[in-house]
């Protein structure tokens, strides 16, 4: 999400629009979009718990 890029843009005056209007549409983008940010899957594992543990 480019948040910051979107804030920085309205308060140098490129954007007329407030955050919350313009909202949708920056999720909608997702990060993938956002200039700079390389699109990667990030790898999640989940470590094995034993069946029985005592708490």
């Amino acid at each position: 999400m480019d948040l910051i890029g979107f804030e920085q843009r309205r308060r140098s005056g490129e954007e007329q629009r407030s955050l919350l209007e313009a909202l949708p549409e920056i999720l909608a983008q997702g990060a993938s979009a956002t200039t700079g940010l390389p699109s990667r899957a990030i790898g999640v594992e989940i470590p094995d718990l034993p069946d029985v543990g005592r708490r």
